[in-house]
């Protein structure tokens, strides 16, 4: 099992030395194999603070993201499940993604679709086209003018500009991000296999098809989306993270350990 000192989880994590012995006190995160103060950390307990680390760089107070993490740890089992589960910030609150559904982790409520707009977890979503002034671009121009208020409306936008311009990118991804966000998730892999068939610059629809398989609790095709955009883009960081957090849920410790070291390198400005 690869196990971390307190130094080293410090560096790795992004996080001060006080906020993580302050989740230990408050057994957010749990070292094993301590031996008196000398403290050892599991890849797990890394993949716990980097989340609070996330919330963090939200901007939510130091105080409502341990109140946030402390109330998680006591509605989950003591080894925090690695694989469907997601921390992320919507607004000031602290929601939780998993299995599905999503919940305020201060609060235990659910959240329901209306209660905000829908989003895909972890997938990438391209904002504007660079062909505005084009027939494709017009049509992804107004698709994501009408997301909120009519995201049938906008998916069917989204296909105007891929038959007008089928190599469109942006408009493959947008959509698939859309239909996953709606759980039409059947609709969503046919689109990013479309577009990876299409286009030439895939690495983005590649990761955002890991994301989709994930979610679908499909791990080797989601490792195999995942690695087919990091050979496109070696230095798609976040494609190199999901990649070790999903081996760490399957006990690949060695194999988890060399993909989140490339994911620090790349975070630190190095290279994979």
């Amino acid at each position: 099992m690869v196990a971390y000192s307190l130094r080293e989880v410090i560096a790795l994590a992004g996080l001060s030395r006080n906020i993580v012995m302050r989740m230990v006190k408050d057994a957010i995160v749990v070292p094993t194999g301590s031996t008196g103060r000398e403290y050892r950390f599991s890849f797990q307990d890394l993949i716990v603070l980097r989340a609070a680390r996330a919330l963090y760089a939200a901007n939510i107070s130091p105080r409502r993201v341990l109140a946030s993490l402390r109330r998680l740890r006591a509605r989950l089992p003591a080894s925090i499940p690695i694989s469907g589960l997601r921390i992320s910030a919507l607004g000031c609150e602290v929601v939780v993604h998993e299995s599905g559904s999503r919940w305020h982790a201060e609060s235990g409520q659910l959240l329901l679709d209306f209660d905000a707009k829908p989003d895909c977890g972890q997938a990438v979503l391209i904002e504007r086209a660079d062909t505005a002034s084009t027939e494709a671009g017009r049509a992804f121009e107004l698709a994501c003018s009408l997301e909120d208020e009519s995201p049938d409306a906008a998916c069917e936008h989204y296909r105007r500009a891929i038959d007008a311009s089928p190599q469109m990118v942006s408009a493959y991804v947008n959509l698939g991000c859309l239909l996953h966000a709606l759980k039409r998730l059947d609709e969503a892999q046919d689109v990013y296999q479309r577009g990876v068939d299409a286009c030439e610059d895939k690495a983005v629809l590649w990761y955002n098809l890991g994301v989709l398989e994930e979610d679908r609790a499909r791990i080797a095709e989601a490792m195999h989306a995942y690695r087919s955009a990091i050979a496109l883009d070696q230095e798609m960081a976040d494609a190199y993270f999901n990649i070790a957090r999903l081996h760490a849920a399957l006990g690949r410790s060695r194999e988890a350990l060399q993909a989140y070291n490339a994911y620090r390198r790349l975070e630190r400005g190095g290279g994979p």
